[in-house]
């Protein structure tokens, strides 16, 4: 039984204490990475353009256009005002902001557009489970398919991919007030558990247990990884801004989740779905 092994697995990872080989996991990532390029954009570029949608219409149902745009413009004045070194105005921009910032938090339409969003976002998470799985297919079977992308909209396999998108983004939204340093410091406590569901479907509790049990053993290495996963799809991906690099760094990213996930269990057990 796939559970059985794996438990197996992890006994033994934890008495030879196993060393992820980083070097040797991106060039193996970049690999597949290519060989999956289509499947990974087209989920981003989907993903993105949902998300776009969902944001646009209900701005307009809500008419939040122009306080959107007034937030916009209280920020790109803070900004300019700390280019200038102007330390009074700075400050007053920032109170400024700042009180904008705290009513724009209190209006309830901008609250139930940014709830909506959340949760279009939670139910299009299994969408990057089906990247991981893509990668699985296209290691193993030399072949993924757009079916294979989707498999994971159906049956527990959706239900335990939505719950992990809840607790995924419920950790980012605290961990954005404290600069990502929460997010970062348990990431690769969450790092394999969509992993276990998408290749094995495994249960989420037992998902959590051995992605938790993983990232234990060999902690250093795993925050690594999930540093590296942060700088390539938040960092470079979102904060530059621009669409095709986000594009690409994100996929590659959940490539790496899968080649992460086969070096620590081996071929035998990541066969065995």
């Amino acid at each position: 039984m796939i559970v059985d092994q794996i438990e197996k697995k992890i006994q033994y990872l934890k008495k030879n204490k196993y060393q992820l080989p980083i070097k040797e996991i991106l060039s193996q990532t970049f690999s597949l990475f290519t060989k999956t390029l289509f499947l990974g954009i087209f989920s981003v570029l989907f993903t993105s353009s949902v998300l776009v949608l969902v944001y646009q219409f209900f701005t307009s149902y809500f008419d939040l256009a122009d306080l959107d745009s007034t937030i916009y413009q209280s920020y790109m004045v803070l900004l300019n005002t700390f280019v200038k070194g102007d330390v009074v105005k700075s400050q007053e921009a920032l109170m400024g902001a700042r009180n904008l910032l705290f009513s724009y938090l209190s209006n309830f339409c901008v609250m139930q557009r940014f709830i909506i969003l959340i949760f279009s976002k939670i139910i299009i998470f299994p969408l990057s489970a089906g990247v991981v799985y893509c990668a699985y297919k296209k290691d193993t079977v030399g072949l993924a398919t757009f079916k294979d992308l989707i498999r994971n909209f159906e049956g527990q396999r959706f239900l335990n991919l939505v719950i992990l998108g809840v607790i995924y983004y419920i950790a980012i939204a605290i961990s954005i007030v404290f600069f990502y340093l929460p997010m970062l410091i348990f990431s690769p406590f969450l790092y394999l558990a969509g992993a276990f569901i998408a290749i094995n479907n495994i249960s989420l509790s037992k998902a959590l247990k051995y992605s938790i049990q993983i990232a234990k053993i060999n902690y250093g290495k795993m925050l690594m990884i999930s540093l590296i996963s942060f700088v390539l799809s938040t960092i470079i991906g979102q904060l530059f801004g621009f669409m095709l690099l986000y594009a690409l760094s994100v996929p590659f990213t959940l490539v790496m989740v899968y080649v992460v996930y086969k070096n620590i269990l081996g071929e035998d057990i990541i066969s065995n779905e």
